[in-house]
């Protein structure tokens, strides 16, 4: 069923008035301008932050037990003594004499220890004696030189027990006093000493303090005789040594 049209508009003029034209309607007023508002500028946008990516995890590496393994010892060390300055010893004792120019002869004897480079040291020293004869008047005097080489133990420095080798001259004199018995002779004499040699020393170190035991050895090579009182020729003996008992002081070590 379709539905009903809507009646048609029917526009009624007079006749009468055909000529004149209904008059339009009056237009209406035109409505007031309206200015738009000025909007307000927008805000600027906010810079867009970036989360940083997450570092990545490593993989915890697994746990292998290991056997320990102790480090190499390491070798020992060799301790060896330290070389210190040159050593200064001033020194006297006395000695016991065979083969003088009257025959045996007790006495005193000073040095000097100066040490020139390690282990080697120079020995000069002075010897003053007189006879033990009770038959003659004689006195002894002279100087000997030795080079030394110190060989020491195994013991700390500056105490134990040291073996010094030397060996130099030695030259001096015997002066014989006249006398009237057997042995004398007739008028002062003076006899040559001259001896060359070796000599060992026994060195027990305390310290500062030194005790030496020390041998003396050689030749005299400037063997002389007199004739004593009754004529008898009397000789010096040709093979002489000499054994010390000698103290010293280190003043330089």
């Amino acid at each position: 069923m379709q539905p009903a049209e809507p009646p048609p508009v029917v526009i009624e003029r007079n006749v009468g008035d055909a000529g004149t034209q209904a008059a339009p309607p009056p237009a209406a007023p035109p409505s007031p301008e309206v200015t738009p508002t000025p909007e307000a500028p927008a805000a600027p946008a906010a810079p867009s932050v970036t989360a940083a990516p997450a570092a990545p995890v490593a993989p915890a590496s697994p746990v292998v037990a290991r056997p320990l393994v102790s480090a190499p010892e390491a070798p020992p060390v060799e301790l060896k003594p330290e070389y210190e300055r040159p050593t200064i010893e001033l020194g006297a004792g006395a000695f016991l004499m065979v083969g003088g120019g009257a025959g045996s002869y007790a006495g005193v004897t000073p040095f000097l220890v100066d040490e020139v480079s390690h282990g080697v040291f120079l020995r000069p020293s002075v010897e003053v004696g007189t006879t033990l004869a009770t038959n003659i008047s004689s006195t002894f005097v002279s100087g000997r030189f030795d080079t030394c080489a110190r060989l020491p133990g195994r013991y700390a420095a500056r105490n134990g027990i040291q073996l010094d080798l030397c060996g130099g001259p030695e030259a001096g004199a015997s002066f014989i006093a006249a006398g009237t018995l057997p042995g004398n002779p007739p008028s002062d004499k003076t006899l040559p000493y001259v001896n060359l040699g070796p000599s060992l020393d026994l060195h027990g170190e305390m310290d500062r303090l030194a005790v030496l035991l020390r041998g003396v050895f050689g030749v005299n090579i400037a063997k002389e005789s007199f004739r004593d009182v009754t004529g008898t020729q009397v000789e010096a003996q040709a093979i002489a040594w000499r054994l010390e008992l000698d103290f010293s002081w280190a003043v330089q070590q």
